[in-house]
């Protein structure tokens, strides 16, 4: 704020108005990336792996006791692997694992089978093609075994209109902790009751 040259009240500020505008929405997008990801390593990790999925020699022991044929491989990784989303399993709600994670908790979801497959597939010397889209990955490959969860992506079949909303926002609310679900509401009002009290305090100074 700033005051009139003929003596008048106080004037509004629009370059500090909008710099603590900034601050104040940086903060909060701090905020809610330290409430999903209180490890922001976990994401920058999670985000390479999603890129590249192996780990070279990370499970050759674990590759040598299983056979050669690929559809095998991964009809036992699927037995192999208990279904457990990520919140249960990392506090976080989207992780990509190392192979050898997999290998260690046998719990997980698409991203832990297909990391896994990826890394007995290159140990194997298994030629193979790595997909994925926004809520599933999964390998291609010669005579490729499909359950039934994989019929609805990897066959072709386009899935409901409303399908990628809901599965995000299973992923990034309804799965979450309530205790998680808290925090993120009240720092971020808060956060935004900090930005709303400097901004009058400056006023008042002015």
């Amino acid at each position: 704020m700033e005051r009139s040259q003929n003596g008048g009240g106080p004037q509004f500020d629009p370059e500090w108005a909008h710099f603590l505008m900034k601050k104040t929405l940086l903060l909060i997008a701090v905020w809610i990336l330290l409430v999903y990801y209180p490890n922001p390593l976990m994401l920058t990790g999670s985000i390479g792996r999603m890129i590249d999925p192996v780990q070279p020699g990370s499970v050759d022991d674990f590759a040598a006791i299983l056979p050669e044929d690929p559809a095998e491989i991964e009809r036992l990784t699927e037995n192999y692997i208990l279904v457990e989303d990520d919140w249960d399993q990392h506090g976080v709600f989207w992780y990509v694992p190392t192979a050898q994670e997999v290998v260690i908790n046998a719990r997980g979801n698409c991203k832990h089978r297909t990391v896994l497959l990826a890394n007995v597939f290159e140990a194997k010397g298994i030629e193979y093609e790595y997909r994925v889209d926004p809520v599933h990955f999964w390998l291609d490959y010669d005579r490729k075994h499909i359950g039934e969860f994989e019929q609805n992506w990897e066959s072709g079949k386009v899935p409901p209109a409303d399908y990628w909303a809901t599965s995000y926002r299973q992923m990034l609310w309804d799965d979450m902790p309530t205790y998680r679900k808290v925090l993120l509401i009240v720092g971020t009002i808060e956060i935004a009751l900090i930005g709303m009290l400097l901004r009058k305090i400056k006023n008042k100074k002015s």
